[in-house]
């Protein structure tokens, strides 16, 4: 096509609205249904942005913890509340309007998270928490 590709860390709405503008031609991080709340004014609202296909087909939208949270003993959603001290209760997620599963998670008994809150960021701020 005759141009050099580059790879950039962005906000979401700083995705969307780049390509709406026309400064970004692909975005290949779409998460359903985490980012729906993102992409449906562009693709309902102005029609700026299409989906073009799934591009990892089986992949999942979960919870996830850096390895040396594994090794310490966090292996489920229910192993959280026994190290709130560790986590300062926080759960650290990516863009507003994306988290709803950990929200959902903290407001059901069956895991022990009253007093939890999620801190919505961006991937990159989520990453960062993680040392990653």
């Amino acid at each position: 096509l005759g141009y050099e590709p580059q790879s950039e860390v962005l906000g979401i709405n700083v995705i969307y609205e780049g390509m709406k503008n026309k400064d970004l031609d692909l975005f290949l991080g779409y998460w359903d249904p985490a980012m729906v709340t993102y992409y449906e004014p562009y693709k309902k609202g102005d029609g700026s942005i299409e989906n073009v296909r799934v591009n990892l087909v089986g992949a999942k939208y979960t919870f996830a913890v850096p390895t040396y949270v594994w090794d310490a003993g966090v292996k489920d959603l229910s192993d959280l509340h026994k190290f709130a001290d560790k986590f300062g209760k926080k759960m650290y997620g990516i863009e507003p309007g994306s988290n709803q599963l950990m929200m959902d998670a903290i407001a059901d008994p069956q895991f022990g998270l009253d007093g939890w809150q999620v801190v919505e960021s961006s991937e990159a701020g989520m990453l960062s928490e993680v040392g990653y």
